[in-house]
């Protein structure tokens, strides 16, 4: 029988809710042989779980649901090879795992894997999130704190870090982990920052003087321009030939709760395109950056993943 839990989100004054049902039913419902999975959860409630169910695996993560409303410390894996027909679980202690690498983790909202890794993507509250990796087997491997947007061939990936939710400004702060040597570096924003940032700073703290710093201490604002309102748009695009990546970030028109008007004469926001390469190493990456709208007219493209191909990355970087 499934259970409906209601729990009302006092906070944003919604109501939120959670759906427990059985791992079988669970199963039945991606078109999973239970009998694989030979798990002795089959019969139990499961909650705060997300799958991913292609052609090549049937992954699943989960808590058991322990009628508190509260998450337990164990989290379940399931895999199902379906080219093998064989099938691999374990359980996770997070309480453990926190302990020993401190990291933030609570439902799991998504599931993406490579070749060679797993990763977990979890909810803990509304300014923060975390990515458990594992590997193939199982294994824990490795966290970030954030949420994971591309990967470049099998030991790097990017994310996206965790932002204050009642800020005056969100401002994306993207990062890559190198699993090799775990060296993890800060690709946006970058210094020394280019012409199109430079400007928009300017702008943004002409805009703030106007308001004087009384305004600001009353509406408790950081009046940093430097961090501005802006967010990461869609996929972060990237070349494992070349070695290279690209994403949009919007600049939006406005902060957060204040709805300071940046730009009188623009819209909700303006997408600048950022390209990367020599991302496997953080001594040698480079980047430009130009407004999306003029380097997809100038390259006659509407494909930012062409702009990472030998030919053109060779000209944007020349």
């Amino acid at each position: 029988m499934k259970k409906l839990l209601i729990i009302i989100f006092v906070l944003f004054n919604i109501p939120f809710i959670l759906l427990s049902e059985t791992l079988e039913e669970c199963l039945i419902k991606n078109k999973i042989d239970i009998s694989v999975t030979k798990s002795t959860n089959i019969k139990k409630n499961i909650t705060s779980y997300s799958v991913t169910n292609d052609s090549n695996y049937f992954i699943i993560a989960y808590y058991l649901d322990n009628n508190t409303g509260m998450l337990g410390d164990n989290l379940y894996i399931e895999l199902f090879d379906k080219s093998k027909k064989e099938g691999k679980k374990t359980v996770l202690n997070l309480k453990k795992l926190i302990k020993k690498y401190s990291f933030l983790f609570g439902s799991i909202v998504h599931i993406e894997y490579n070749k060679s890794y797993i990763f977990l993507q979890a909810h803990y509250n509304p300014s923060a999130g975390g990515t458990l990796i594992i590997t193939k087997d199982l294994t824990y491997k490795n966290k970030i704190y954030g949420n994971a947007r591309g990967y470049i061939n099998e030991n790097l990936i990017v994310y996206d870090k965790n932002q204050t939710h009642f800020a005056p400004t969100h401002y994306s702060e993207i990062s890559i982990l190198n699993f090799n040597n775990n060296e993890d570096y800060q690709i946006y924003p970058m210094k020394p920052y280019q012409s199109i940032r430079l400007n928009h700073i300017k702008t943004v703290k002409e805009a703030y003087d106007k308001l004087g710093k009384d305004w600001f201490r009353i509406n408790r604002h950081h009046m940093n321009p430097e961090l501005f309102n802006n967010g990461l748009s869609g996929k972060v695009i990237v070349n494992d030939e070349t070695g290279s990546l690209a994403f949009l970030i919007n600049y939006y028109n406005y902060d957060c709760r204040q709805k300071i008007k940046i730009y009188e004469n623009e819209g909700e926001y303006i997408k600048v395109l950022y390209i990367y390469k020599n991302v496997h190493s953080k001594q040698n990456i480079k980047y430009k950056e130009y407004f999306y709208n003029e380097i997809m007219k100038e390259y006659k493209i509407n494909d930012i993943s062409k702009l990472l191909e030998p030919d053109l990355l060779a000209e944007i970087f020349k």
